[in-house]
């Protein structure tokens, strides 16, 4: 399975207006900045097993992780996804 880079992502920048979908394997991700007044922006993820888009997917396959909106967060997130990533494709669904 190819890994994720962070080149991958995209720059901050794409994110001030867009957000971004991929995959790794047979799992689907959606990144987007994610802004409350008052606070600090996070960068949000929303993984789920493919092949389906996340309209497509019932909501209890979804889960979520968040980190700062920072290039630290965007590389600790590309970690995390190809972790995820890998457990979902040595595993089953169900297990997700």
């Amino acid at each position: 399975m190819k890994k994720l880079l962070r080149k991958d992502l995209l720059s901050m920048g794409f994110y001030e207006k867009s957000r971004f979908t991929g995959s790794i394997g047979q799992m689907n991700y959606i990144l987007e900045k994610k802004a409350k007044e008052g606070e600090a922006p996070l960068l949000l993820a929303t993984y789920f097993p493919g092949p389906f888009s996340s309209e497509n997917t019932p909501d209890e396959k979804k889960k979520y992780h968040e980190e700062p909106y920072s290039e630290q967060g965007f590389l600790d997130m590309t970690d995390f996804l190809n972790c995820e990533a890998e457990k979902l494709n040595e595993g089953s669904f169900e297990e997700f």
